[in-house]
């Protein structure tokens, strides 16, 4: 084999390690050569500089490189190698890394300086060959295959200790390049045994085994808590874990329109951003932000704090902030499902926090609640137990005057449980506020370079040659361009656009508005989708969505969180509130008025024309209820309005029921049980919030609790019918059985559009089939135990059918924490928008459509505009 193809065969990236790295000068090449091809038929791997150029800087680097993964320096001694300067170079980097250096003379120093760590070492001589393999040569090259070999084991585990150290150095000391188990026991042995051995362990390597033994004594613990967590909290935690990792990280941040285009950021410290208690040091306005390298990532500096770790991320508008907040998400998501971290990290969005929920500890647990169906119960021993480690986004979309109040009540909230939290924040808008966050770290994502945008787009990953002539040509795009976001959607919409096609303006806003204006336009001319709506339905429908979400201040928009007050005029709320007091009472006072009429006294045959006009009845009750109570409902005292309610609704129907029994008696019966139910419905009618309920579960302390208020209409039943005691007592039983379901400690594990009203839906029927079979069961038990002996006897069937209808309609609507009422609530709700024009009949599937045009982005069962400047376009531009 010839030299040239020797080398190319043995070029320094073709290995991992090497057992000998050769430090010599050119001028020493012969003898370096024979030395090299000697090592080689010994079978050893040999890192050499064959280049006869001046090291450029990356080269340099690849023979420090070369260095670090060698387990012996040598340095061949010359007059030439001791007066040259990379030769030194080498040496010096050599002995910062604590290499075993082997040191062969082949020319005696004359007046030059010798470093004294080389100085030290007993050298082996070589003088007289002049690159031959003589006799001396023969017995050096023996000495140092002995020098070699001594320690071979130590010395090699020295060098890939050092090179995965360097690689931990290098990574920003991100805890994933730590040693492991068997590893890191390996490495301990290692490092005592180096108090007596040659070379000794350098500082960094030092360092690394003692993070790796912290780290790995906190994974200890974090599998220990593990272990002691039941099934449920385990269920619970992974369902948390998938949801965050699914909205967020595949459904928000890997359909980004920042990964569609993406830039390395550059990132700046800014200590003067925040309080930080263990900053002693004086802060001026004069001090300057820390530039941090380009390879910094996200994780690493999070890292860099330790346990407790607080960050503070800044940057301009489309500046990548968010973007930057999931990168860090999916760092610990997948830390989290690997045991390495048992708290559960969670994405929430500050933008609806305000002043009223004073308690910061509240807010978090319904956010949790709503956003990712934690039961409250389970939501509050999370933060108490400061098992969430929180990613906040959205500071500067809390509203002006509730912004410094918000900050206030984090950092009291850190005080108070001192969990882990990451908090994002437009720069000029964090800047503005009186107070600062009391965390360890703040960075600022700094603009893109105009130079690095259009490097970036000339490279052959773009390839938007088009766009970076705009660019050249237009100021105002050149401004633009700085904010990544800008950019990708520039990507988008200008890349088939000339310079003549553009609008001229030398207004930023304007340009901005024209970029938006076109990504609209082309968004809409994707072939690929068929059109289900009017380009104006959609622009309609997004505008109002728009401008509800900012003057809410949500980021999030869920279908089944759409509240009353999103209504705009006086007309349109006393239409709702009409419309659902009479269903909520119409749907089952016309049912019970029509069905115990149709089966009047319990003792003849279901007659379907009394029924009918029981039924009509019952609704003509409801309609003067709500006609009734419809003009008190926000003047009135509450106390007040909760006996009014009764009084009214006792009255109706006791009237009702008197002029179709022809007895007072059975009217003031149901007059008393109608009053207890306006009692019951007052809350969930009146309130102005639809509070989904997504599962349930039996509770006996329930039911338990509400047995006295279904033995008091079961003796109104006795009193005011021809019932008997005991079937009056099994009615009674039934209503505490309708209250005896509690929420869910389950985090529910599905998650689709409209989810929460869908699942109270479900909730709803269940409850009616549950309580009507239970309510069958009992009474035709109770006819066949109390007439068993009679043989001419015959179940009452319709009395059965009729009773069982009647209360698992009443379950239906007012158990499961009012699941029946919830959902006629919101289907009220979306009528009255509908009807008004605001929202499409289908929202789930509007939604979608948007989400296909790239407007919206899906979050689990929720959605969010692409970025806040679109929602913020949305809620201007097409505002009237």
């Amino acid at each position: 084999m010839t030299f040239d193809a020797i080398v190319k065969s043995n070029l320094p990236k073709s290995r991992p390690d090497y057992d000998v790295f050769i430090s010599y000068s050119r001028r020493d090449k012969e003898f370096v050569r024979l030395l090299w091809e000697k090592l080689l038929e010994a079978n050893y791997t040999v890192w050499v500089d064959w280049q006869d150029i001046p090291p450029a800087e990356d080269w340099r680097q690849e023979i420090y490189q070369g260095i670090e993964a060698s387990h012996n320096f040598l340095f061949i001694i010359s007059s030439h190698s001791l007066t040259s300067v990379f030769c030194q170079e080498e040496l010096t980097y050599a002995i910062n890394h604590n290499k075993r250096l082997i040191a062969i003379i082949i020319q005696e120093p004359q007046n030059e300086d010798i470093n004294p760590d080389l100085a030290k070492i007993n050298w082996i001589f070589c003088s007289g060959c002049n690159g031959q393999e003589c006799d001396n040569f023969k017995q050096s090259f023996q000495q140092l295959l002995q020098a070699l070999e001594t320690d071979f084991n130590y010395v090699k585990y020295h060098t890939r200790l050092l090179m995965r150290a360097k690689e931990w150095e290098n990574k920003q000391y991100n805890s994933d390049f730590l040693l492991l188990g068997t590893n890191l026991e390996e490495a301990e042995k290692w490092l005592a045994e180096s108090q007596d051995k040659q070379p000794e362990a350098t500082a960094l390597q030092q360092k690394y085994i003692q993070t790796s033994r912290i780290i790995e004594t906190e994974r200890e613990a974090v599998e220990l808590r593990l272990r002691r967590m039941t099934p449920q909290e385990l269920r619970n935690r992974q369902t948390v874990l998938n949801k965050v990792n699914n909205y967020w990280i595949k459904g928000v941040l890997e359909n980004s329109i920042h990964e569609q285009a993406l830039i390395m950021l550059e990132l700046e410290e800014h200590s003067d951003a925040v309080a930080s208690p263990w900053n002693l040091t004086l802060q001026t306005s004069e001090k300057k932000p820390k530039q941090l390298s380009l390879d910094t990532s996200i994780i690493s500096i999070f890292d860099q704090m330790g346990e407790g770790r607080t960050l503070l991320i800044l940057g301009e508008p489309g500046s990548g902030k968010t973007t930057t907040l999931l990168q860090l998400t999916r760092h610990l998501i997948n830390r989290a499902n690997e045991g390495i971290d048992d708290r559960i990290p969670v994405v929430l969005n500050l933008s609806n926090w305000s002043v009223e929920k004073r308690n910061f500890t509240d807010w978090l647990v319904e956010e949790l609640n709503s956003k990712y169906q934690v039961p409250k119960k389970v939501g509050k021993t999370w933060v108490q137990q400061q098992q969430l480690l929180l990613l906040l986004d959205g500071l500067d979309e809390v509203t002006v005057k509730h912004r410094e109040k918000c900050l206030q009540t984090i950092n009291q909230f850190h005080q108070n449980y001192s969990p882990e939290i990451v908090v994002c924040s437009r720069f000029k808008e964090y800047k503005e506020l009186s107070s600062r966050l009391n965390f360890q770290k703040a960075i600022y994502l700094k603009p893109l370079q105009l130079t690095q945008v259009l490097d970036y787009l000339k490279s052959d990953q773009i390839k938007q040659s088009n766009l970076v002539t705009l660019i050249e040509r237009d100021k105002t795009l050149q401004e633009l361009v700085t904010s990544p976001l800008m950019l990708n959607l520039m990507i988008l919409a200008y890349q088939d656009l000339s310079f003549q096609a553009l609008p001229q303006t030398n207004i930023i806003e304007e340009r901005r508005q024209q970029l938006f204006d076109r990504y609209i336009e082309q968004m809409f001319k994707r072939r690929e989708i068929q059109p289900k709506y009017s380009k104006e339905q959609v622009i309609h429908w997004l505008n109002w969505l728009a401008r509800r979400m900012t003057n809410f201040s949500t980021t999030v928009f869920l279908i089944e969180e759409m509240q009353p007050n999103w209504l705009l005029t006086n007309r349109q709320k006393y239409l709702y509130r009409l419309v659902i007091k009479i269903l909520s009472v119409g749907i089952w006072a016309s049912f019970h008025v029509g069905l115990l009429t149709g089966h009047q006294g319990y003792q003849i045959t279901l007659n379907i024309d009394q029924a009918f006009r029981g039924m009509t009845y019952g609704l003509m009750g409801a309609f003067l209820y709500a006609l009734l109570t419809i003009m008190i409902d926000e003047s009135i005292n509450p106390v007040i309005g909760r006996l009014f309610n009764s009084l009214i609704l006792g009255i109706i129907y006791g009237l009702i029921f008197s002029v179709i029994y022809g007895n007072w008696i059975y009217g003031i019966a149901y007059g008393i049980i109608y009053g207890l139910i306006g009692l019951l419905i007052y809350r969930p009618i009146y309130s102005e919030k639809i509070e989904a309920v997504e599962g349930l579960k039996w509770s006996w302390v329930k039911a338990k609790n509400n047995l006295i208020f279904g033995l008091i209409i079961g003796i109104c039943l006795r009193f005011g019918t021809s019932n008997e005691l005991l079937p009056s007592l099994i009615f009674g039983l039934i209503i505490s059985l309708i209250f005896g379901f509690d929420k869910d400690d389950e985090v529910d594990q599905k998650n689709m559009p409209n989810q929460g009203i869908w699942r109270s839906c479900h909730n709803s029927a269940k409850l009616f089939a549950t309580i009507a079979i239970l309510t069958g069961l009992f009474l035709g038990v109770l006819q066949i135990h109390s007439k068993m002996n009679d043989p001419a006897f015959i179940i009452d069937l319709d009395f059965v059918v009729v009773n069982a209808f009647i209360f698992g309609l009443a379950a239906a609507l007012i158990g499961g924490q009012w699941s029946g009422i919830t959902c006629i609530k919101h289907f009220t709700l979306r009528l009255v928008l509908g009807v008004n024009g605001y929202s499409p009949w289908n929202y789930a599937k509007f939604l979608s459509y948007t989400v296909e045009h790239i407007f919206l982005q899906k979050v689990g069962n929720g959605y969010v505009f692409v970025h806040r400047l679109l929602l913020d376009y949305f809620a201007k531009r097409y505002d009237q």
